[in-house]
């Protein structure tokens, strides 16, 4: 990335917000196409961070989900399922579908996630991968929130080699991950993922993730963030 782009959004990072005033602490957020490389991008950067943080950096991904099942004594398939599922009388199959039988519905399940997600970023120093994960957290102070995108061609082929798919296998699961993902970014903002604002949108498939880490590494020292 230019350097003149990384200093404009510094520059207005800093019109908005003074870090010596802070009073929270700072966290990222990725949101990605299916396909696109955002756990190994993560890991690489709470690894980075760590390099010169004061305090340890962390990747929260299927976590979030595992917390969430724990707390609402759910499996994590049937919290996955709550989101995945655009069938309501699923969704129901779904709910009812525990051990101790005691109804909770889609909300509160949805709520509790919203919970989980805002307590991790509020505690700062975390990189939450996906989970609608930018979307709650919009509103907070302190994060830095991008999306992962890349051709579709490139992330079939992508879903080919991380899961030995078939391209016709790999092709469906991309399309329906997609849309799986993009109605849970629905469900939590009301508005679809070309209306939705990020600080970063990268493509993937022109910037490998080395590179993609040392941009993100690059705003953070600036923002002083770490």
């Amino acid at each position: 990335m230019p350097l003149d782009l990384i200093q404009y959004l510094t520059k207005r990072h800093w019109e908005i917000q003074e870090p010596e005033k802070a009073d929270y602490l700072p966290f990222v957020t990725i949101s990605r196409e299916t396909g696109c490389h955002s756990i190994p991008i993560a890991k690489m950067l709470a690894e980075k961070l760590n390099t010169i943080a004061t305090k340890e950096w962390t990747m929260m991904s299927k976590e979030i989900v595992e917390e969430a099942a724990k707390k609402l004594n759910l499996n994590n398939l049937q919290v996955k399922g709550i989101f995945e599922s655009e069938d309501r009388s699923h969704i129901m199959e779904i709910l009812h579908a525990f051990q101790n039988k005691y109804y909770k519905s889609d909300n509160r399940v949805r709520k509790t996630l919203r919970e989980i997600i805002e307590n991790y970023a509020h505690d700062g120093r975390v990189i939450i991968v996906g989970r609608a994960g930018a979307i709650i957290t919009q509103k907070m102070p302190g994060g830095l929130h991008l999306r992962l995108v890349a051709p579709l061609e490139w992330r079939v082929k992508s879903i080919q080699k991380q899961m030995n798919f078939s391209r016709k296998a790999a092709l469906e699961y991309v399309k329906q991950s997609d849309e799986k993902r993009a109605k849970l970014l629905y469900d939590f903002s009301k508005k679809k993922i070309c209306d939705l604002q990020f600080d970063l949108v990268l493509n993937n498939a022109r910037i490998n993730n080395q590179e993609i880490v040392d941009i993100i590494f690059e705003l953070i020292q600036k923002r002083n963030m770490h």
